[in-house]
């Protein structure tokens, strides 16, 4: 069976005080800032389940992923496509294979 990572992540995620991260792109991107939204996939038993994540700055978490002319801020990124995460709230990484 495969592992959902995106499922993983999620919980892990949601359940710390500090939500500030680091992502590491397969592609070699490094982007920091916190998760505001994501994308689930249609069927429940499709892995990953959740297929896209919204990230933004900290200084923009409170803006509801738009700003002020309704423009998109941060940016989305798919979850197939993070190599991976490093967590600043317990100085953990957690790597997708």
């Amino acid at each position: 069976m495969k592992t959902d990572y995106s499922r993983i992540f999620y919980n892990k995620y949601f359940g710390l005080a500090n939500r500030n991260i680091e992502v590491r792109m397969k592609n070699g991107k490094i982007i920091q800032g916190i998760i505001i939204g994501f994308y689930r996939s249609c069927d429940d038993d499709a892995i990953p389940c959740i297929t896209r994540w919204h990230i933004v700055d900290e200084k923009d978490k409170m803006c509801f992923g738009t700003d002020s002319l309704g423009c998109m801020t941060g940016q989305i990124i798919k979850q197939k496509e993070i190599a991976s995460v490093k967590f600043f709230d317990d100085d953990t990484t957690m790597n997708f294979n």
